[in-house]
């Protein structure tokens, strides 16, 4: 969905009939002066809503080196950031395919032959560990191998400051009236009434039993009991 689209719906929709000036004028519907606060909001509802679900996954090739353990993934140890003084850069992006920082969660981990690699099992000497969202120890790296990282990637963050109309909002259909109730709900906790803060406390009450329902739903697919075990239980494969 395109940004003037987006800003379509909230105007007949969530934002119907008002002044996001807050009463200082009579003028209704949202403006060019009004782009930059709602792409704000619309920018931190994409995070939380791909914080909260895996609507966008990345992969990342991680070089090992014998003389480190841990592994931030940081754009400045990408091997495309030049601009990096770092003298080690063992994130091994490419023009085509630049890290920029998206990290929200890191979902697995892979060796060089496509074995999966256990995270944070102390028991298994072949485990990675987490020491933060985006910090990776990995307690034996040797010079010659890779990790491939496969991680929970942010939105491609709009622009603020001079918002692009024609620009996509990444987000499936059944997202967009999560990100709508969101975004109304920021506006009017913004105004100083009784009514619009109540009315923002009902919008985000409304966000998050419409994410529930998502969850609920398993639009995304991610259930285990989405899975068809029936061919290998009744033998036919």
């Amino acid at each position: 969905m395109k940004l003037s689209e987006f800003f379509e719906l909230l105007e007949y929709g969530e934002l119907a009939n008002l002044s996001l000036s807050g009463g200082i004028d009579d003028e209704k519907g949202i403006r060019e002066e009004d782009y930059p606060t709602l792409v704000s909001h619309i920018n931190l509802g994409l995070s939380d809503l791909h914080t909260k679900f895996n609507l966008k996954e990345r992969e990342l090739v991680l070089q090992e080196y014998s003389s480190l353990t841990h592994y931030e993934l940081d754009s400045k140890y990408a091997v495309t950031n030049t601009s990096s003084t770092e003298p080690v850069k063992y994130i091994l992006d490419s023009e085509t395919s630049v890290f920029n920082d998206d990290v929200l969660r890191i979902n697995s981990a892979f060796n060089e032959i496509g074995e999966e690699l256990p995270i944070n099992d102390e028991y298994q000497p072949n485990s990675i560990f987490l020491n933060g969202y985006r910090t990776i120890q990995i307690p034996y790296p040797v010079d010659t191998n890779t990790i491939f990282i496969m991680y929970r990637a942010n939105h491609t963050k709009l622009d603020v400051q001079t918002p692009d109309l024609n620009a996509e909002i990444e987000l499936p259909a059944y997202c967009i009236e999560a990100l709508l109730s969101y975004v109304a709900s920021r506006v009017h906790s913004q105004r100083t009434s009784q009514e619009a803060q109540g009315t923002a406390v009902n919008l985000m009450a409304k966000y998050t039993l419409i994410c529930d329902q998502i969850e609920l739903r398993n639009m995304l697919h991610n259930s285990p009991d989405n899975t068809n075990f029936k061919l290998g239980v009744n033998q036919w494969v």
